[in-house]
């Protein structure tokens, strides 16, 4: 037999009441009345073929069921979160109403109001028996919880979308329950309970969508979420092309003609001067030779001559220097001439082609 737990607020003290039942069945065995007259024993039948096992899925249901009832009797506190995933399977393998008590009860806890309402309800219709206290228990709880539902429903243009609803309380930590997910373009109804939530839409591959609001008793509509079309652009159709453009070159600075005439000048110059300045070592030397007393009168003419071609030598030497001058000048301070910017690369790349 497993028990079914309860959690009951009658007291100032939880106080936790086990209800006997035998999971996967409607009843349990009664004991005869008291007082009255039994009578008298048949003959013994023919004993009934035993019943059969029970089936792999009742089995795992019961181990389920179990596992959550181990959670809400843990010593330090009930673990709602864990034993109400512990319910819900137990319930998907086998749907006996036993198991709706103690889901409504975690439902409860955890603020998902919508189903510990369903949940509760069809536990009292469910049930043959219910103890009076546990009945009149769930019926109170049921009263607070519709008197603070929020009724709420969600869309979603984007399919599996995942809602996670945040209540922030006053005081205390704040209370997260995860909902979906979503069928796209159909809407999902939740009753939540009263607060301020945050509430916020996840879908893969796109930006979270969030919607705060202020919750009172009621009903807050439809709330669509709606998520940005992220499609690809064509790439050939609006791919800016990158243009490469390059620098433009350096001024063009033109050799002007005068710079040339010049050069030619100071080169003839520059060559007179070497011829002269041979002509005048050559003379400077038979004078030396003539000046020893045996030719004086040959000594003074060549030492006239060499005189003029030392001065001839010295006034070409500064002609070349002056033509040489001359020459740097025009070829520096030449004027610049822009030249023709050169033609863009890349228009090619529109048909896939890269640098």
């Amino acid at each position: 037999m497993l028990p079914n737990v309860r959690l009951s607020r009658s007291t100032g003290a939880a106080v936790w009441i086990i209800a006997g039942a035998v999971l996967g069945s409607s009843h349990a065995l009664a004991a005869p009345p008291k007082g009255k007259p039994q009578p008298s024993p048949a003959a013994p039948e023919t004993p009934a073929a035993p019943a059969p096992p029970p089936s792999e899925a009742l089995q795992n249901a019961r181990l389920h069921f179990v596992a959550g009832v181990n959670l809400l009797r843990d010593p330090a506190k009930p673990r709602y979160e864990e034993a109400y995933r512990e319910f819900k399977t137990a319930y998907a393998l086998s749907p006996a109403a036993q198991i709706l008590g103690n889901l409504g009860l975690c439902a409860m806890m955890l603020e998902r109001d919508s189903e510990a309402i369903q949940a509760y309800e069809d536990y009292l219709k469910g049930m043959l028996e219910v103890a009076p206290s546990e009945k009149e228990q769930i019926e109170r709880d049921l009263q607070t919880l519709k008197l603070g539902l929020v009724r709420v429903a969600f869309t979603s243009n984007v399919p599996e979308t995942t809602i996670i609803d945040k209540r922030v309380p006053t005081q205390g930590d704040s209370v997260d329950n995860v909902y979906g997910p979503l069928v796209a373009m159909q809407s999902m109804s939740l009753g939540i309970r009263q607060g301020h939530h945050i509430i916020t839409a996840r879908a893969p591959g796109k930006t979270e969508q969030v919607w705060e609001v202020e919750a009172t008793a009621g009903d807050l509509g439809v709330h669509a979420f709606e998520f940005p079309d992220d499609k690809p652009l064509n790439a050939n159709a609006n791919m800016q092309v990158p243009v490469y453009t390059p620098p433009p070159p350096p001024p063009d600075r033109p050799i002007p003609p005068g710079f040339w005439y010049a050069a030619g000048g100071t080169g003839v110059l520059a060559l007179g001067t070497v011829v002269m300045g041979i002509v005048a070592v050559g003379s400077a030397s038979d004078y030396k030779e003539a000046n020893k007393g045996t030719t004086p009168d040959r000594a003074d003419t060549l030492r006239g001559r060499t005189q003029a071609f030392n001065v001839t030598t010295d006034v070409l030497l500064i002609g070349t220097i002056i033509g040489a001058a001359v020459t740097s000048y025009i070829f520096l301070t030449r004027p610049e001439k822009e030249r023709a910017p050169a033609a863009q690369v890349g228009r090619w790349l529109s048909q896939g082609g890269t640098f």
